[in-house]
């Protein structure tokens, strides 16, 4: 029984690591991802001295390709999807493979980690939000649930009632997105080797 138990645990800790991959690399072939790596992301300023006005202008992004892309992204975010970063790390470290991709996984979660909890470019009037804040406000205030109690959907009327402030977040959060997908495709890659091993080992079984 122990070890059907343990048989059981490791064919659904290799799904978990293919699902997470699947994942990634529906992220990494999507409109979106193609569309920035077309059209790099890019804001501009312009200003008028004589009528004292200023003009912020981002990259165009399709929203359509925006939102099918965050459909999948929730999934590495919302701690209890079964394949979030925080999950497959707590799974990653359980795993019987190589030391070396174990590692680099970790590097890469402490990455993202250090880069979401960091003040992100964006300062309006006295709101210094962090590029999680950034992410998750617009995410969840905007472009996911909006429910027009929660803080989340406030924060972002607050920040999209200054007009000038609209390029900016948008600019803002979507280079979030693609530092997101950026460390996913790192961490992937080595979920793939420990995938292999796994599939090796089960092999010789």
């Amino acid at each position: 029984m122990l070890k059907g138990s343990s048989l059981d645990d490791k064919e659904s800790k290799i799904e978990l690591l293919k699902l997470f991959i699947e994942r990634v690399d529906k992220l990494r072939n999507s409109s979106y991802v193609r569309a920035i790596h077309e059209t790099p992301l890019k804001l501009t300023i312009s200003g008028n001295m004589a009528e004292k006005t200023l003009l912020f202008k981002n990259t165009d992004v399709n929203p359509e390709h925006v939102d099918a892309f965050l459909f999948t992204l929730r999934l590495f975010i919302q701690e209890k999807d079964s394949i979030s970063v925080e999950k497959m790390g707590s799974m990653i470290g359980s795993l019987e493979v190589s030391k070396e991709p174990k590692v680099r996984f970790f590097k890469q979660k402490e990455f993202l980690d250090k880069f979401l909890s960091e003040q992100s470019m964006m300062r309006i009037d006295d709101d210094l939000p962090t590029n999680n804040d950034v992410l998750r406000t617009v995410l969840y205030g905007f472009r996911g649930h909006l429910k027009t109690e929660e803080p989340k959907y406030r924060r972002y009327k607050e920040w999209s009632s200054n007009p000038i402030a609209l390029s900016i977040i948008e600019f803002t959060f979507n280079s979030v997105l693609i530092t997101y997908i950026e460390a996913l495709t790192v961490m992937a890659g080595n979920c793939r080797i420990m995938l292999d091993e796994l599939l090796v080992a089960s092999a010789d079984i």
